[in-house]
């Protein structure tokens, strides 16, 4: 096994059974080390480049889950340029009056909470929203649903869903800060649902990850509100520690986190060779 860090250069792959990327965040999630390793017709674990970026732009994943008929809370974005020369901040105040307060604020292409905030009231919309652009050209003001906040991953072939995990943040919002911040995140697996609960919040993250394309491994997050489950976010490149939200379903279901692993890594190997000899 070699490692590749991030101050060092890439060692030769070629020849390479399979490179398992690990790097998860913005750097991760965005299909940039793919779309390397595609250059290089090296083989990997994980969703493609395309589908990487396709589902960092939140507001087009959110479209396609839509059209799709896989329910997502209602939203409207606007870029940089737009606030700038054509009335776009009225344009988000439009959005967030027809959505109803509270609204989420949140950059179009970031993850882990980074830039997100809850607004309460209309007075506190331009500067989340200012916020927000410090993280990048595209804001999108969402609905905020209340309910239980949970995740699903979708690992191996076929996307086998894990045991749904409940999410259990020190605050209304699970922002960067609160998952920073000791203690500022538990999670519960399995979650105190009943199995016809169970049954929609996996069917729904099941959809997701079908119609955004996902391989190998991804993380569906989702509310379960009044109205039934919400997806949130798809994550193709989440977190694989011992204590991430993928060990912790394996454990509740009686797995092993070295089995979870050899089984991710055995099924995506195993992919390989068929499309090779395409």
């Amino acid at each position: 096994m070699t490692e590749i860090t991030a101050d060092a250069q890439w060692p030769d792959l070629d020849g390479a059974d399979l490179v398992i990327p690990l790097v998860y965040g913005v750097e991760g999630e965005q299909g940039s080390i793919t779309a390397v390793l595609e250059g290089l017709g090296v083989p990997y674990l994980g969703s493609d480049s395309a589908t990487c970026a396709l589902i960092a732009h939140k507001p087009g994943a959110k479209r396609m889950l839509d059209r799709a008929g896989v329910a997502t809370p209602e939203f409207v974005s606007v870029d940089a340029e737009a606030i700038r020369h054509y009335e776009g901040m009225n344009a988000l105040r439009s959005g967030a009056e027809r959505i109803g307060y509270p609204v989420v604020v949140k950059p179009a292409r970031q993850c882990q909470g980074v830039g997100v905030h809850l607004v309460e009231t209309p007075e506190e919309l331009p500067a989340a929203v200012m916020a927000a652009f410090a993280h990048g050209g595209e804001v999108l003001v969402e609905e905020y649903v209340e309910g239980v906040e949970l995740s699903v991953c979708l690992v191996g072939r076929g996307l086998r869903p894990l045991i749904p995990v409940e999410i259990r943040s020190a605050g209304r919002l699970c922002d960067i800060h609160v998952r920073m911040s000791e203690n500022g995140v538990k999670y519960i697996a399995p979650p105190d649902l009943t199995s016809p609960e169970l049954a929609v919040v996996t069917k729904a993250a099941m959809d997701a990850g079908r119609v955004l394309g996902v391989r190998d491994l991804a993380r569906v997050d989702l509310i379960l509100g009044p109205d039934g489950p919400q997806v949130l976010d798809v994550t193709p490149c989440p977190g694989l520690s011992d204590r991430s939200v993928a060990a912790t379903a394996a454990t509740a279901q009686g797995q092993s986190y070295e089995d979870l692993i050899e089984r991710i890594v055995g099924d995506a190997g195993r992919r390989v060779p068929r499309e090779r000899s395409r």
